[in-house]
């Protein structure tokens, strides 16, 4: 919520617990053998950027808070992460600030005695105007992000002079609508592994091969048992087994448009 702070759900869809932290942006987590760690961009100063990390048990739904790394200056936005492969213990971390002036920052997070996080930045990029969304490939190390009003880019992060390409662009060739808002990965068995993209201007989301950058198709959330979707920020998807209502996977997309409420989440 990003007006008051963090909330967790069950995949009935009800509140298992809620963390007052203030104006919390984006969020991502990387699960490790007994618990995840959690960390949202904190745009509580909106000129200096920061993360908020906590951590979540996978055996007790009540966040713990491990308090606030600065991102550097700049009103906080996007946020996502990538685990460093050779070290599952989630000691050390990169996660990727996305700051809405447009300033990308690649922030090496490494995890204390005590249990915090110090943070260094590491490296930046500058895209023309504001950004939001963000994800990485667990495959291939690539940040993609979302430039609003201009599309998606991709940054090749495991090249030291990486500098953004464009993989898609607003307009009816790549699927997408202005506003590009949330981006998530999926990660196949196979390699072929996939992109999805909210485009926020027409309620649909497109998905791209995330190799070549072709786009694949496009879809909506129609009216079933509840409402569908619209105005979507923030989405994500897992693959995998996830009880008897998700047996492939779980897609999950924000809903913006809620009379009565300020949004909801639908699975």
């Amino acid at each position: 919520d990003k007006k008051a702070g963090l909330y967790v759900y069950g995949l009935d869809g009800k509140v298992k617990n809620f963390i007052a932290a203030g104006a919390l942006n984006n969020v991502d987590l990387l699960g490790g053998e007994n618990e995840a760690l959690i960390v949202a961009s904190d745009r509580t100063d909106i000129n200096l950027s920061h993360m908020a990390l906590f951590t979540l048990r996978f055996d007790d739904p009540t966040l713990k808070a491990l308090g606030t790394v600065s991102s550097g200056p700049g009103e906080a936005y996007g946020l996502c992460l990538q685990r460093h492969q050779a070290d599952a213990s989630g000691a050390r971390v990169t996660a990727y600030a996305a700051i809405k002036d447009g300033t990308v920052r690649e922030i090496a997070l490494t995890r204390r005695a005590d249990g915090g996080y110090e943070g260094r930045i590491a490296r930046e990029w500058k895209l023309g105007t504001q950004i939001e969304g963000c994800v990485t490939s667990p495959r291939t190390g690539d940040l993609f992000v979302g430039e609003e009003n201009v599309g998606i880019w991709r940054i090749r992060t495991t090249a030291q002079d990486a500098q953004p390409e464009q993989f898609a662009s607003i307009g009816a060739e790549d699927g997408l609508v202005a506003d590009v808002e949330g981006l998530t990965y999926a990660l196949n068995s196979d390699g072929r592994d996939y992109l999805i993209a909210s485009s926020q201007g027409d309620n649909a989301y497109a998905l791209f091969d995330a190799t070549s950058g072709m786009l694949l198709g496009r879809f909506r959330i129609a009216d079933g048992v509840i409402d569908g979707t619209s105005e979507t920020d923030g989405i994500e998807l897992a693959l995998g087994d996830f009880g008897s209502d998700y047996p492939e996977g779980l897609f999950v997309a924000q809903d913006g448009n809620n009379p009565g409420a300020a949004q909801n989440f639908k699975l």
